[in-house]
């Protein structure tokens, strides 16, 4: 499939936009896409920080366009948006507490409302990107019809000491003396205070190769290939998701670290988690812990079998299945429109 069928798949009464729109002072990368521009909206929040969606979309979500206009947006500090204010990266990077996540995502939707007639929008979080939609649809109920989180942060910082533990013990009995050096390098590298070290990035990238290999079997390798040839950025814009540069994402780190979901209350909007059993970055562990103490008017917990941290992407098929019925449910809480 050449360039444009990729970037313009749909006809008059579609939807293929991208632009950049001025947020919170920030000039931010949207895209929209769906086959139905009169189609409900799903507002996708990126994980990370710092991995856009946006440029897998034609591999991640040409299903979810058939019934949905899909939304990615690119965070502040994030691929296109970081390279749009590179001159202010240093000023941006000091940025990112929820509140600022959370205005951006109120720009977002505003941004919306100049190409889309809707009342309220689907949020789906990813990794790192819940922390952002359950804080949205708490804070903001009115404008969100159901929010679903593929791989829920609860804690980082306790699910990465619970990986550790479990993965410390797996690779005594099946691994090398490498590799338990690197998972102690990175249990004793996880801070006391919520600021992310370069030492901290680096055991943590150890500890998550390590952990793939023997507790997540059957995910999906990153589609780098198709992420390098994708024709919505450019080189330099998608080299931007391997930095480790700290600084360009210290604010928002900050923000992940000091993250706790049990401390927030309840969810006023219909929720959806759902994970998979061999995600070694979010837990399920943790979420069962505080499943019960979160009300919601809707509430599910979907823990999918042969799944990693990419549930939607190693398992779409079920992974799209849950977020239709889901979705339906939300429509008939909420009594409204989307």
């Amino acid at each position: 499939m050449n360039r444009k069928n990729i970037m313009y798949p749909y006809g008059s009464e579609g939807i293929c936009h991208y632009g950049l729109a001025k947020i919170n002072g920030i000039r931010h990368y949207v895209q929209i896409r769906g086959r139905n521009r009169n189609a409900p909206v799903l507002l996708v929040i990126h994980g990370g920080p710092g991995s856009s969606l946006a440029g897998l979309c034609h591999v991640m979500q040409t299903s979810w366009e058939q019934d949905l206009v899909v939304v990615n947006y690119d965070q502040r500090g994030t691929c296109k948006t970081y390279m749009a204010e590179r001159e202010r990266a240093d000023e941006i990077g000091r940025t990112g507490t929820i509140e600022d996540h959370i205005g951006d995502v109120d720009g977002v939707i505003d941004y919306l409302h100049r190409f889309l007639n809707f009342e309220k929008v689907f949020i789906l979080g990813f990794s790192w990107g819940t922390v952002i939609g359950a804080e949205y649809a708490r804070r903001h109920p009115e404008r969100v019809m159901g929010y679903i989180a593929a791989g829920q942060v609860v804690n980082f910082r306790r699910g990465i000491e619970l990986t550790c533990k479990e993965l410390t013990d797996t690779v005594r009995r099946k691994g090398s003396k490498k590799e338990l050096m690197l998972l102690e390098k990175c249990r004793r590298s996880i801070p006391d205070k919520p600021v992310m070290t370069e030492e901290f990035l680096r055991g943590l990238m150890s500890c998550l190769k390590i952990a793939n290999k023997y507790m997540a079997p059957h995910g999906k390798p990153f589609p780098l290939g198709k992420y390098m040839l994708s024709p919505f950025m450019t080189l330099r814009e998608k080299l931007t998701m391997f930095s480790t540069d700290i600084s360009r994402l210290r604010g928002t780190y900050r923000t992940l670290l000091s993250y706790d979901l049990a401390a927030g209350g309840d969810i006023p909007v219909p929720v959806c988690f759902v994970y998979g059993d061999e995600d070694v970055c979010c837990r399920t562990a943790l979420m069962e812990e505080c499943y019960d103490s979160i009300a919601a008017p809707l509430k599910k917990l979907f823990i999918i079998k042969k799944a990693s941290h990419m549930c939607f992407y190693d398992v779409t098929e079920e992974f799209n299945k849950i977020m239709s019925e889901f979705f339906d449910e939300a429509i008939k809480v909420s009594g409204s429109t989307v």
